[in-house]
């Protein structure tokens, strides 16, 4: 993903070198990709028996992260689509038939892109790069295309990382596009299928949602340096993936190892268009196949690349009718044999999500606006297949898509502090500050574009992220150090106990009589080249690539430790109302702000009412590092509950995923919580996030972390608790490199609010029982 696959192993060794010749890095050391030698790989072996092949041509899209000739800013990536590729893609089916040839062509959209293309808006820009409408004679001939069968599109809008839409109407919203798209061509569809690539997973929670919108499959290219979920058995490339609580089901076909590579130059080469990336349509001799070009290189350059597809799959395939196809001819024969398909109900997730949160700023706003439709189409004041929403919705779909920024700013030196700082005003660092403010950019677009209604909510709940720490006033009084461990009134019937580590430990909504678990400790953790060794150890990598993971050559240029750094409570203040406490914490050595990136300090302030409290978690003067490192506020799971995390309106427990699935990360929603801690027989305590959508479990000796291994399933009983990860930067590709990036998001909060709730008969999740599977799986110490 770091480098064009076209681009040869020689000239990829020159660039590199000439990038870094001012630095001592080793340049092997930090080659991660390169073209795929092809005369390397095993012969293919012909398939007589296969007697139709379902040839699907497509590109990686990513907006933003990489262009062949060009800086990948997404203006510069959607300028390509829009300017370049359509047109491209309908200039490769004419001269098919202008020359004669038998051989058919059908180009594989995007409906997000493509439906720019044909609804472009204007005088839009991007970081000052304006997005450049097509002619109306361009969108005449490519309109023309798409009814000549041309071009078609898949039904997700991009490649989406479906837990980031965090709740149902974004889900919607982003499979709203294909639909659209189909009524402005007048195509009545029986079933679709989703193309999602490079991104290594999705949740299980996004099922219902599918099959309710008639998308039967979803085939997944996973990125060739990641691990793929385990359907089963090591072989098993394709289930029927059912919902245990409502028995829908969608087709789940991963294609690992790629997404997959471009087509090989010959038969015995063939590249990505290898049997073992085809999927056979069980009961039948069909496969589908896939001629796919890398990211964001356009359809096919000319009709003879597509004649040398054709070739690659004739040698492989010698009986075999070769034809361009749709997903829906393809599915619709798996559906006629759906019962000899293998079940799957564990959850997969997407072991990529810590990227997502890495911009503490963008995503609670992102959460905010989330809010603000959720409750204007609750109140039936918005309506997501309105005309007035089309443009907003646009534009907010664009936030779950899996490119965050550029590929990288190419510095493998200048990794302290100091270091980093004398040379942040460089260009590849400008560059890539400018990529992540031009991500922000379009939750503005979003916010600009929203109905009059719409706008009013989403104000409203963008609003309180301006507010800057009150501070504690005259109303405020400190409690000596008596205070610490021992029960205190808050007003009412509320009683509460704070710990000088923990925050608070316990509270107490009935004077006493009953207590529960309390929660909102801070939790500071840096990391070194060790753990980015301990991450390649257990990240299941048949390439031995490291994904973008890690800072390299940072130990060597800065030195840094592996470890959870002692945060410990300096006081503790009441208000005169007594409902609210504040509680000052200050990181125990001055070291970790000063070498790595711990706020200065930070305040808890738990105001007490109703069935729980209000936690504002505040942090003041962050500072900016390279150097690897996560933050936490944690929630420790009270003794035998279940964990219970909230993805797209469904309950699914950390238990439930599945080996080589995302077990540490998980993106959750807001309503009625995010997380929740269910006992049988008590109060179950819920746990809403206003701006942090990352939640990591934890077991008593392992965790928290973004780090997304070890991969094997964890058992419900070894859940300890569930930290919300505020910010991390263990990415050095397509995330967010350091935070704050912006000098004046150096202090910010983290809102929760606590609730008890009517506890469960039983611990059903999703159909799922609490049960310790017998799994072979251990404490990481």
């Amino acid at each position: 993903h770091l480098f064009q696959s076209a681009m040869s192993q020689s000239a990829l060794l020159c660039c590199l070198a000439a990038v870094l010749a001012t630095t001592a890095t080793d340049v092997s050391a930090i080659i991660q990709h390169q073209a795929p030698n092809y005369f390397s790989q095993k012969v293919s072996t012909p398939h007589p028996e296969i007697t139709r092949v379902h040839l699907m041509f497509m590109n990686h899209l990513d907006v933003g992260f990489s262009l062949p000739s060009e800086i990948g800013y997404s203006a510069n990536v959607i300028n390509a689509y829009l300017n370049v590729y359509f047109e491209r893609a309908a200039n490769v089916s004419r001269d098919l038939r202008k020359f004669g040839y038998l051989e058919t062509f059908s180009y594989l959209a995007h409906p997000w892109m493509l439906e720019m293309f044909f609804d472009c808006p204007q005088n839009v820009s991007l970081q000052g790069i304006k997005i450049q409408c097509p002619s109306q004679a361009t969108v005449d001939y490519v309109a023309q295309a798409v009814k000549e069968g041309a071009i078609q599109w898949h039904a997700g809008s991009m490649n989406v990382q479906y837990e980031t839409c965090l709740t149902p109407n974004l889900l919607q919203i982003s499979l709203d596009s294909a639909k659209r798209l189909d009524a402005k061509f007048g195509i009545k569809r029986k079933l679709s299928a989703v193309s999602l690539r490079d991104v290594p997973g999705l949740t299980r929670a996004a099922i219902d949602l599918m099959a309710k919108n008639g998308i039967v499959a979803v085939t997944n290219g996973i990125n060739w340096a990641c691990p793929s979920v385990d359907l089963g058995s090591p072989d098993l490339k394709f289930v029927r993936w059912r919902s245990p609580d409502t028995g829908n089901e969608i087709f789940y076909n991963k294609i690992p190892g790629g997404y997959p590579g471009n087509p090989g130059p010959d038969p015995n080469h063939p590249g990505g268009l290898d049997f073992s990336n085809c999927l056979q349509a069980p009961g039948t001799t069909e496969i589908q196949c896939w001629a796919f070009r890398s990211d964001n290189s356009g359809p096919p350059v000319d009709y003879k690349e597509v004649l040398s597809n054709y070739e690659v799959l004739r040698g492989q395939y010698p009986n075999a009718a070769i034809s361009a196809s749709t997903m829906e001819k393809f599915w619709s024969l798996v559906l006629a044999n759906r019962d000899s398909v293998p079940v799957f109900t564990k959850e997969n997730g997407d072991t990529w999500l810590q990227g997502d949160q890495a911009d503490f700023h963008r995503m609670a706003r992102y959460r905010a606006i989330a809010r603000a439709l959720d409750t204007c189409v609750s109140a039936g004041a918005c309506q997501l297949e309105s005309p007035d929403m089309i443009m907003f919705s646009r534009w907010i779909a664009k936030a779950a898509e899996h490119t965050y920024g550029l590929n990288g700013v190419w510095d493998y030196v200048h990794y302290s502090n100091l270091d980093f700082y004398s040379v942040m005003q460089n260009d590849n660092f400008r560059h890539g500050v400018s990529s992540w403010l031009e991500q922000r950019q379009f939750l503005q677009l979003a916010v600009d574009a929203a109905p009059p209604k719409l706008a009013s909510y989403i104000a409203a709940e963008l609003a309180p992220l301006a507010d800057e720490f009150p501070g504690v006033g005259a109303n405020f009084s400190r409690l000596n150090d008596t205070a610490w461990g021992r029960p205190l009134t808050a007003g009412g019937p509320y009683r509460v106990v704070f710990d000088r580590r923990a925050g608070l430990a316990r509270f107490s909504i009935d004077s006493g009589a009953t207590w529960h678990q309390g929660g909102g400790a801070f939790v500071y953790r840096t990391y070194n080249e060790s753990d980015t060794a301990f991450f390649l150890r257990y990240y299941t990598n048949p390439n031995g690539d490291n994904t973008g993971f890690g800072k390299y050559n940072s130990t060597q240029n800065a030195h840094p430790v592996s470890q959870f750094w002692s945060i410990s409570a300096a006081a503790i203040y009441q208000h005169s109302s007594q409902s609210t406490f504040a509680v000052q914490f200050l990181m125990d050595d001055p070291q970790s702000s000063v070498k790595y990136g711990a706020p200065a300090s930070m305040w808890a302030m738990y105001n007490f009412t109703g069935t729980g409290y209000t936690l504002h978690s505040w942090s003041l003067s962050k500072t900016p590092t390279r150097l690897m490192e996560a933050f936490y506020i944690d929630f420790p799971k009270p003794p035998g509950a279940l964990a219970v995390l909230n993805k797209l309106g469904h309950d699914i427990a950390v238990g439930q995923v599945a080996a080589n699935g995302s077990v540490w990360q998980h993106m959750v929603g807001h309503s009625p919580y995010s997380v929740a801690f269910r006992q049988q027989g008590k109060a179950e305590l819920r746990v809403q996030s206003l701006d942090s959508s990352l939640a990591c479990p934890r077991t008593a000796s392992y965790g928290p972390t973004v780090w997304p291994v070890p991969m094997s399933p964890v058992p419900h009983s070894k859940v300890a608790g569930i930290s919300f990860n505020m910010l991390n930067n263990v990415w050095d590709v397509n995330f967010v490199f350091w935070y704050p990036y912006m000098p004046t998001e150096a202090n910010f909060r983290a809102r929760f609010r606590v609730d008890l709730a009517d506890h469960l008969d039983d611990l059903t999740v999703d159909g799922d029982h609490q049960v310790d599977a017998k799994l072979n799986w251990r404490d990481i110490l």
